[in-house]
């Protein structure tokens, strides 16, 4: 098959040089591919919470208030809150909890969120 380039009218061609030549894109450099970032989901900060603390999705969402199970939950809270623009309840809603509880979690210093990596693809 063959590829059809598209041409700029002369008119096109102007206004784009215009714009080209505008003081504001006087320092503009593309983004390299590495240096696009896509959000990062809540669905991989809990992904890398439970792999950080060797538990299933069942004990992660259930309502069993064991220490190392509120740890995980509170180090989700502060690691979707430091890389999304997530709202509290949106935040709490993704693991069965209320705003409330996100709100506390929050007051609370986290206890390894610092070691769990989240990159960004």
């Amino acid at each position: 098959m063959k590829k059809v380039r598209k041409q700029f009218s002369n008119e096109q061609a102007k206004v784009l040089k215009r714009i080209a030549e505008h003081t504001m894109y006087k320092d503009f450099k593309p983004l390299l591919l590495g240096e696009i970032h896509t959000p990062i989901s809540l669905q991989r900060i809990v992904a890398k919470v439970l792999e950080y603390y060797e538990i299933s999705n069942v004990e992660f969402y259930s309502n069993r208030r064991e220490k190392s199970l509120i740890d995980a939950r509170r180090d989700y809270i502060h690691l979707a809150k430091k890389h999304t623009a997530h709202s509290n309840l949106v935040i709490g809603r993704c693991i069965g909890k209320d705003n409330a509880t996100v709100c506390h979690h929050l007051n609370q210093h986290p206890r390894n969120a610092d070691r769990i990596k989240i990159e960004q693809v």
